[in-house]
């Protein structure tokens, strides 16, 4: 490697392997095949209201632990911040 690093330009009688491994290559079967979807429009619409129901059931059972309660009061904080910061650029008329 320090060799054809330190004189690029001289040839050398290594065998160029780069066409025979891509030929190899594109004789390689595919690792898959893209097939086209089996839902039906009927069924998409299905899943559609499926998957909406378990999101919304999610939600509803986290509200009731609690668990958007930090969020909630974060948010909160934040808006009385902007707010506080909004009526302090009126008061003085600055930025």
């Amino acid at each position: 490697m320090a060799l054809i690093w330190q004189q690029p330009g001289e040839t050398n009688d290594f065998p160029d392997l780069t066409a025979d491994i891509m030929d190899e290559i594109r004789q390689l079967p595919p690792l898959y095949t893209r097939q086209t979807s089996r839902l039906k429009p009927r069924d998409s619409r299905r899943s559609m209201i499926a998957h909406f129901g378990v999101a919304a059931c999610l939600a509803f059972f986290l509200f009731q632990f609690n668990v958007f309660e930090h969020v909630s009061s974060g948010i909160t904080q934040a808006t009385q911040i902007f707010s506080d910061s909004v009526d302090h650029i009126f008061k003085e008329g600055k930025r």
